[in-house]
């Protein structure tokens, strides 16, 4: 029987539907999104999901005279 997750932001297993465990956050590098990885510790399924970081403010371009 498939159990659901109480958090919301918590990703339930696509095979079992057990609720799965952050595991890994690779963090943002240049223009991609941070990744995060999620273990099923109940079937053993691991999924990698891209995470937007809605924190992220690119510093302002500071231009010098040349």
């Amino acid at each position: 029987m498939a159990r659901k997750s109480d958090d919301d932001s918590v990703p339930l297993c696509p095979i079992c539907g057990m609720a799965m465990v952050l595991v890994r956050i690779d963090p943002r590098v240049a223009s991609f999104s941070e990744l995060h990885t999620y273990r099923c510790f109940t079937c053993g399924d691991v999924r990698a999901i891209e995470h937007e970081n809605t924190n992220y403010h690119p510093a302002p371009v500071q231009r010098g005279s040349v």
